[in-house]
């Protein structure tokens, strides 16, 4: 499956949301509870639908690398920060994220 990195792109976080949101590189990931994992690296393009596969977090400068984060655990997107539907606890589960 093809991917394209993009500094910005849209999502639904809600299932049957009748509007998608933007999401752009920079934008602080917080967990459920409001506490700051990275920041958004990219937004990575499906080329076979068109449509977001997942967006790739940033944890510099704690942690080289990028991770991904599944649309799925996007809860909301607002004031220009995307707010996740996992704890703290949780966010070792994203998986390591490597270029094709």
């Amino acid at each position: 499956m093809a991917h394209k990195l993009m500094v910005n792109g849209f999502i639904c976080p809600q299932p049957g949301c009748a509007l998608a949101t933007e999401v752009r590189r920079g934008m602080p990931i917080l967990t459920y509870q409001g506490i700051e994992v990275g920041k958004v690296a990219a937004i990575v393009i499906d080329d076979e639908n068109q449509s977001t596969a997942y967006i790739l977090l940033d944890r510099l400068p704690e942690q080289h690398g990028y991770w991904e984060v599944p649309i799925e655990l996007i809860a909301k997107v607002e004031n220009d920060q995307l707010w996740l539907s996992i704890p703290a606890s949780a966010e070792d589960a994203f998986a390591p994220w490597h270029p094709v």
